[in-house]
């Protein structure tokens, strides 16, 4: 995991009472992969744009080994198991060379 995947404050709507993500407030919190996924894409899509020659490979390897280790958890450093490899850090993965 290098992408928020829970616990996301985000804009939604609030026009629709029935819909899913509704507040009026505007704003929400909610948790899933389907969040995350288009946060790595477009992160990677940075670092091919910075180095069209990388193979998917290097594209991982430069979103993966660039993720921010110090993440908390409860006031406590998060475990491997809770974090995968960290937190994206898209101005990092753009500057590997």
């Amino acid at each position: 995991m290098v992408a928020v995947g829970t616990d996301m404050y985000m804009a939604t709507s609030n026009f629709d009472s029935n819909g899913e993500m509704y507040d009026p407030s505007r704003y929400t919190v909610a948790d899933g992969t389907s969040f995350a996924t288009p946060m790595i894409a477009g992160a990677v899509a940075l670092v091919k744009q910075q180095n069209p020659s990388f193979t998917p490979w290097q594209l991982k390897s430069a979103v993966v080994n660039t993720a921010t280790q110090n993440i908390s958890e409860g006031g406590y450093t998060a475990s491997a198991v809770s974090t995968g490899n960290g937190l994206l850090n898209g101005g990092n993965a753009v500057q590997t060379t």
